[in-house]
């Protein structure tokens, strides 16, 4: 690279992995010779202003294709005037890899067991410059050195906050449990770098990667997430065995219950405890209804045990009366054949041993 200010060349040889390279020539003149190479782009920046940009190729610098310097430069004396400018080649191919790692961990409720857990991730992601002009303006204009660090540094925290909020968000309107974050790596990934991209764009840089490398909770949190699992587990595995006791056995969770209450009931002592301890469960609507009709029944059963109908006209009567009291004949309990004495059935007219007619 010449340094001579009146008849300049002015180029950039370095290496393909430097993103952007301020030229050491400041001062030059409507002869100098600028060389841009491929990948590359070479744009003139004066009193914080981007003005003109090329592409690859040899250019001699003339007024015709310095146009937006032209208007600090009313007239050129001779052609050899000095101008003063700075010069930024940028490097349109390059990849700058810069790695990630959350300072500060992400807050993140499990919605499986409501455990709220601390997550931290790391990774690398990929920058390359897609709009020299928003590029030097907006990062370059605002750094003192041009390292690939220094840009790192930059975008770095941009990332990071980006990271934080896009992992919260998709973890939580997703209901992904803790213990299966790792299967969602990739996916997190892509969501991450399309909200990138969209931030880059501001900035003339564009996300060509995004990898997420781990992104797990504390120890401490997975040892808590993994006790609540196992004690879930082990309720699932009980709770199949008793539904599977209840098939065999024909019956299902209320008639259980029906059967606890009742157990219990028979356990107190005296027949007036039956009622209380059923209906003070909040069974009492079907045990009490299963105990008021077994106990209706009962009651029935005595009193039908003491009434009898009449033979002549089926009126109720006691048990023991020897006259209806509602047709007045006398009420014969049993009746025999005159003839074989075999007993018949009341209001028999033959006798089923003999076939003697029955007075």
């Amino acid at each position: 690279m010449a340094k001579d200010g009146l008849l300049s060349v002015i180029s950039f040889e370095g290496d393909n992995n430097t993103i952007i390279h301020k030229s050491e020539i400041v001062n030059f003149n409507t002869k100098s010779q600028l060389i841009v190479n491929q990948s590359q782009e070479a744009l003139f920046f004066k009193d914080g202003m981007a003005l003109d940009l090329f592409g690859p190729g040899r250019h001699t610098l003339s007024t015709a294709n310095l146009p937006l310097i032209r208007k600090f430069f009313e007239k050129v004396f001779g052609g050899k005037t000095p101008f003063p400018c700075s010069v930024f080649f940028i490097n349109k191919v390059a990849v700058l890899d810069i790695p990630w790692g959350t300072e500060n961990a992400i807050p993140y409720e499990d919605p499986l067991y409501g455990i709220f857990t601390n997550i931290k991730g790391y990774g690398q992601f990929g920058i390359r410059v897609k709009d020299s002009r928003k590029f030097i303006v907006k990062i370059v204009g605002q750094l003192t050195n041009f390292t690939n660090q220094d840009i790192a540094n930059t975008v770095r925290g941009a990332v990071l906050q980006t990271v934080k909020n896009e992992v919260a968000n998709a973890l939580k309107q997703q209901e992904v449990p803790v213990l299966e974050i790792s299967t969602r790596l990739t996916e997190l990934a892509n969501i991450i770098q399309e909200k990138l991209n969209a931030e880059f764009d501001y900035l003339g840089l564009e996300c060509t990667k995004f990898y997420i490398m781990n992104l797990v909770a504390a120890d401490s949190d997975i040892e808590e997430l993994k006790k609540a699992k196992s004690a879930y587990a082990t309720k699932i595995i009980e709770a199949k065995g008793l539904r599977a006791s209840r098939d065999i056995q024909g019956f299902d969770y209320q008639t259980e219950r029906q059967f606890d209450v009742l157990e219990k009931a028979a356990s107190n002592e005296g027949a007036g405890n039956v009622m209380g301890p059923a209906m003070g469960l909040g069974m009492g609507f079907g045990v009490g209804k299963t105990m008021s009709n077994a106990m209706e029944s009962t009651y029935d059963n005595m009193d039908n045990s003491n009434k009898s109908k009449c033979p002549n006209c089926g009126e109720v009567v006691l048990a023991n009366a020897r006259f209806c009291s509602a047709c007045g004949k006398e009420i014969v309990r049993k009746k025999f054949c005159s003839n074989c004495g075999q007993e018949v059935p009341l209001g028999a007219r033959f006798c089923s041993s003999c076939g003697n007619k029955i007075e």
